[in-house]
């Protein structure tokens, strides 16, 4: 398993794991369905840097995985980013939010952040213990 930075050539893989993602959790924002991003538009979100850190896990090639953050726009809340993530269901417990958390807390350090925040439903116990 790897874990590096999204790129724009990631962007259909990304569309694809998002919306599985939707079809095997209640805890993601979108239903299954719901999302309605083209490739293209999504290229043009990554290399725009709308996500200030964007880090993906791989197995084999495909994607498993995904933590963004993004910063606080507004001088008083540069200090903060807001956290998603996203693993398949079948990778769930196998260390890899472990993995991209520690990614994003090595871009959080550098970039002088004070503060994390993720919002997690408390009946969802695998991302609470994470």
């Amino acid at each position: 398993m790897q874990v590096r930075k999204i790129k724009a050539s990631d962007a259909e893989s990304y569309l694809k794991l998002c919306e599985t993602i939707d079809e095997e959790s209640e805890f993601m924002l979108f239903e299954p369905g719901e999302r309605k991003l083209q490739a293209q538009r999504q290229i043009k979100q990554i290399e725009s840097g709308m996500c200030e850190v964007f880090v993906c896990a791989a197995d084999d090639g495909s994607l498993i995985g995904y933590v963004a953050a993004a910063r606080g726009q507004v001088q008083r809340a540069r200090h903060r980013a807001h956290v998603v993530i996203g693993i398949r269901q079948a990778y769930i417990g196998q260390g890899i939010g472990v993995k991209l958390f520690q990614a994003l807390e090595k871009w959080a350090c550098e970039e002088k952040l004070h503060r994390l925040e993720l919002t997690v439903m408390t009946h969802n116990t695998a991302a609470v213990r994470l």
